[in-house]
């Protein structure tokens, strides 16, 4: 195991951002801080290293609440006083389902700041502060938080690294990410906990949704996606793989393209979805509108104008279909129809008289506006009943 030194602290704390100076959350909520070290400020610890970039150090914690991880909190100390400030790789928080390798990544804040001397807490993913930590989490789940390095650390000559405390190596709770080797039980080199803790606020959580912007997506209340400036995509959306917005191009049943859809809503639409981060003007390429085609010799298939007209139908118009309504065994949109049969039955017959009588003298408007007017000429007079009565008893055909 490389170097480590012994060295009695009293830390201060170097607070990147206060995790809820922007968090938007019940008056309730109580922050928990989450840790496996017994280290006490003032008390002895230990330095350990030394680290290669790439290398991680991390803790295996358990969350002792429904709630939301809102900040992590690393020790860093020196050796020998003088040290700058440095800039290590990230920040990761994993899975704990499994040990000693972590699952799937749950958040990672990058080019996390350590300044000697402090237990550092980071509240936020972004440099100018706008996007707060906010991974979501139960009772009982566990999960990591660990340090990727970006520099070497030089423990031998008194520069700074990570601390563990003096009370002995919890079995399960240390991992490091060794190289070569890989992920591998820390406890087998420390003989102690490291001082990385995680924040959690228990309690009531605002739920999270994608959060649009420009080249990105980020799951976020809708409160914190205002204050990043980005478009929330509405209750129960989440961001696609990839960090890529939940939205894309919709083909329209009339064969128009549209962007912006989320998925169920251009199925809601009756629409054909086109993939998460998809525009029209990127190559979409939606099918021709479809309506029912008529055969002379009967029958009926829904098919684009172009397909019906080389099939020597008759396409009945956009979006017509071939359902039987009335149950007669032909398709409505293929029978005969004749302005005589005003109520629809088939038949010019002394019903349509009377719902034309009814009518007679009135103009063609509610309630006189379902077939009365024969000749369409704008009102119910005797020119539509002189039609009528040409008519009568006659099917249509």
């Amino acid at each position: 195991m490389p170097p480590t030194h012994v060295a009695r602290i009293g830390f201060g704390m170097a607070l990147f951002g206060a995790a809820v100076a922007l968090l938007a959350a019940p008056a309730a909520a109580q922050e928990t801080t989450v840790q496996n070290d017994r280290f006490i400020s003032g008390g002895p610890a230990v330095i350990v290293g030394d680290f290669v970039p790439g290398e991680h150090a991390g803790v295996r914690l358990t969350s002792p609440c429904d709630g939301a991880i809102v900040a992590v909190q690393i020790a860093w100390l020196e050796g020998t006083p003088g040290h700058l400030e440095t800039i290590e790789e990230a920040i990761h928080i994993y899975d704990g389902s499994t040990f000693p390798a972590p699952g799937s990544e749950l958040e990672v804040l990058l080019a996390p700041v350590l300044t000697p001397g402090f237990v550092n807490e980071y509240g936020f993913l972004d440099e100018a502060m706008s996007i707060p930590l906010n991974v979501p989490v139960t009772l009982g789940q566990q999960f990591y938080v660990t340090l990727e390095f970006a520099n070497a650390t030089d423990v031998g000559n008194g520069g700074p690294s990570v601390i563990r405390d003096m009370n002995g190596c919890q079995g399960g709770k240390n991992t490091l990410f060794a190289i070569p080797g890989g992920w591998t039980d820390f406890c087998i080199f420390l003989a102690g906990d490291l001082v990385i803790r995680a924040v959690i606020e228990c309690g009531p959580v605002e739920p999270t949704e994608a959060c649009c912007f420009a080249t990105s997506c980020l799951d976020l209340t809708v409160a914190e996606c205002a204050t990043a400036g980005g478009v929330a995509q509405g209750f129960g959306t989440v961001c696609a793989p990839g960090d890529v917005c939940p939205i894309g191009a919709c083909c329209l049943p009339d064969g128009s393209c549209s962007d912006g859809f989320t998925e169920p809503d251009c199925i809601a639409q009756g629409g054909i979805y086109q993939n998460h981060g998809s525009l029209c003007s990127m190559g979409v390429n939606c099918p021709a509108p479809v309506g029912a085609c008529c055969f002379a010799a009967g029958g009926c298939l829904v098919l684009d104008e172009s397909d019906c007209t080389i099939a020597n139908g008759s396409w009945a118009g956009l979006l017509t279909d071939c359902s039987d309504n009335n149950g007669n065994g032909d398709p409505d949109v293929c029978e005969a129809t004749c302005p005589t049969d005003v109520n629809g039955d088939g038949v010019t017959n002394v019903l349509d008289l009377i719902d034309l009588l009814l009518c007679f003298g009135q103009p063609a408007s509610p309630p006189c506006d379902t077939g009365q007017d024969v000749n369409d000429d704008g009102s119910v007079n005797v020119l539509d009943l002189i039609d009528l009565l040409l008519e009568f008893g006659q099917a249509c055909s």
